[in-house]
């Protein structure tokens, strides 16, 4: 079910960027590390806190410590990047025939991400990062819109903390990206400014744990044949890119066809920036300034019914999907952080 989007002005384009990748055995053992009911647990213990949005500080503080909690026992200990920012705060939330309905003002807050770096060694100024949002909009514990992607980022900390790499690997958990991606932005920009080393590309993991195994679940708003036709079984994983990032997600793909081959995914590499929704996520941020990134996702509302509803509950999501997703993960990380 790889099929990849074939837009026939830039097939040669697409296939052009396609990357090579060799199975290594160093690699797979990292991947069998990675515990799928671990990660049904940390996607519990999180949505236990309760919803998480960017306006309410308590919350902010409570969801940050948790992640730090998870990295200590590593030996890891993250940076708090700050900001000020306008923020959409929230002065009403009420449920509206099963949605959230919130009415919101503009304000200056403080907008925070967390940062863990796991430093290379032969090439530590030259930096790999994955990203994911660990907010969510107000009224839902938020178990795929992204707890799913913030779990998966710990069980790469855990699986390569001491995998060796030539490379630097940045973990990055986004503050308020249910804010107008204000987090990444806020990272984004700074990282161009950062001169004495060289952001490689970004992954950015939003939405990762829904799955549906049942033919004519996966919805799209528009179909074309050979140009635009993901399966209509919503059991596979988009990957998505502008022209610029194509070469990130050929190594997703490779990662994925060697070391979890039963895993599905839809490409839609270097050719996402050219529609709206391929913006609605966390590397649109690394886009604006420049950077390469692609996002792995699972489609949001056009697969999920609880898509920022209070029904986005841990019992939801599909397990063995987010650890494949989160497997494919940790080997193209393993392989970006060794040239």
């Amino acid at each position: 079910m790889r099929q990849p989007v074939v837009f026939p002005a830039v097939v040669v384009l697409a296939l052009a960027g396609s990357s090579c990748m060799s199975l290594r055995s160093d690699v797979a053992e990292r991947v069998a590390r990675v515990d799928e009911e671990r990660m049904r647990a940390d996607v519990e213990d999180l949505c236990a806190l309760g919803p998480r949005p960017a306006d309410d500080p308590e919350a902010v503080r409570r969801t940050l410590d948790w992640i730090q909690g998870r990295l200590e026992p590593l030996g890891l200990a993250g940076y708090e990047e700050r900001g000020t920012m306008e923020l959409r705060v929230a002065t009403l939330v009420e449920e509206v025939d099963g949605a959230t309905r919130v009415l919101l003002a503009v304000e200056p807050r403080e907008v925070v991400n967390l940062v863990v770096e796991l430093p290379g060694r032969g090439l530590p100024w030259q930096v790999v990062e994955v990203g994911a949002h660990y907010d969510t909009v107000p009224g839902t514990v938020g178990a795929d819109d992204n707890a799913s992607g913030v779990v998966a980022l710990l069980e790469l900390a855990r699986v390569l903390v001491d995998h060796p790499r030539e490379r630097t690997v940045r973990l990055v958990f986004f503050g308020a990206e249910e804010h107008g991606l204000l987090g990444s932005r806020l990272h984004a920009q700074r990282q161009v400014a950062r001169t004495a080393e060289w952001l490689v590309g970004a992954i950015v993991a939003d939405m990762i744990g829904f799955a549906l195994r049942e033919p004519d679940t996966q919805r799209m708003p528009v179909r074309i044949p050979l140009v635009f036709d993901p399966p209509t079984t919503a059991d596979f994983v988009f990957v998505a890119g502008n022209h610029h990032s194509g070469g990130i997600g050929n190594l997703f793909e490779d990662a994925a066809d060697l070391y979890v081959p039963e895993l599905a995914y839809y490409s839609v590499n270097r050719v996402a920036g050219w529609v709206s929704d391929g913006h609605r996520s966390d590397h649109a941020s690394y886009w604006r300034e420049g950077l390469r990134a692609i996002q792995l996702g699972d489609s949001a509302d056009q697969r999920s019914p609880n898509y920022h509803r209070a029904s986005d509950t841990p019992e939801t999501l599909d397990y063995r999907f987010l650890a494949d997703v989160t497997r494919a993960l940790a080997a193209a990380v393993a392989h970006w952080a060794n040239p």
